[in-house]
This record gives structure tokens, sequence and C-alpha cells, in this order.
């Protein structure tokens, strides 16, 4: 069970990661982003709104290595306001690319949601192991797994694109 703390660890790390690093590589369009998809009455605080995003999380991955307890109730919370945030745009009708991973062109859409309560849920299955150092042999499949998933949930959006059929509503 140590290896299975360890894998929703290292997913969430690097989902967040890559999450940081597109949205500080696109800073201009996320905050963009975070101004349409705030309520009207938070627009004008969309640059200082899509900064306390990059620091939580940053703070997500900091303590998702020193402190994973505390790592994944931030990461729960951040994932809450943000599956929360974007399921109000959506009943708003707000189109706008999501930006989550930075840059991208994909209208805002359920599967951003969808996409976001998986993470919710690993967030707190992660809190339901103890954080523990797996042994040795387990290091290597479950940073594995855990880098073949979160392949999957950065490239979602691809991924959906593929399977669907020519012409269908995203």
């Amino acid at each position: 069970m140590q290896s299975a703390e360890l894998t929703f660890r290292v997913l969430l790390g690097v989902v967040f990661a890559v999450s940081l690093v597109g949205k500080l590589r696109g800073t201009g369009d996320f905050v963009e982003a975070t101004r349409r998809l705030v309520p009207v009455r938070f627009a004008r605080w969309d640059r200082p709104l899509a900064a306390a995003v990059a620091l939580v999380e940053l703070a997500v991955l900091a303590l998702l290595v020193i402190q994973p307890t505390v790592g994944f109730l931030l990461a729960l919370g951040l994932l809450a306001a943000f599956t929360v945030g974007l399921a109000a745009a959506l009943r708003r009708g707000e189109s706008a690319p999501c930006h989550c991973f930075g840059s991208g062109s994909t209208p805002l859409g359920r599967r951003h949601v969808v996409r976001n309560a998986v993470l919710l849920t690993i967030a707190g299955l992660g809190l339901a192991f103890p954080a523990a150092s797996p042994p040795f042999a387990e290091l290597l499949p479950a940073a594995t797994i855990a880098i073949a998933a979160a392949a999957i949930v950065i490239r979602f959006d691809d991924l959906v694109e593929l399977y669907q059929p020519l012409g269908a509503n995203r």
C-alpha cells in the first residue's frame, strides 16, 4: 500500500508541475482565461488570482515532497476550487479555452470537470494511505504508473479529440 500512496503523490506532482510550467510559459493566456472563467465581479483581479493559483500549485508540489498529507489536502482544496469554478463557468455559458496546462485552444467543457473530479479522487485516495517510503523494488513501478497516468491526464483533451467522431460537438 505504500507504493499506492507514492503513485498518487508522483501523479499529482507531475500534473501540477506541468500545469505550473505551462502557466508560467503562457502567462498572458492564463491571465486571460482567469479573467473569463471567474465571475464578472472578480474579473478585475485576474492577475493576482492567476499569480495566486501559480503560487498554490507550487506549494502543492513542495508539500507533496516534504509533507505529503498536507500536500494532498492542499491539492484537494485547489482541485475543488478549480472544479467548482469550471462548473460555474460552464453554467454561465463560458466557452473560453481552459489553459489549465498553459496554452491550448480546446473550449471549456464537461471533460475538464470530469478530469478534475478524477484528480480530486486521486488526492483523496492519497490521504487514505499512510505516507511512507515503499520498498525500493516498488519505486520504479510506482513512478512509471504515475507518470503514464499523469500523461493521460495532461493530454486528456487530445485523447478525447482523437476518439470523437468527425464533426462531433466538444
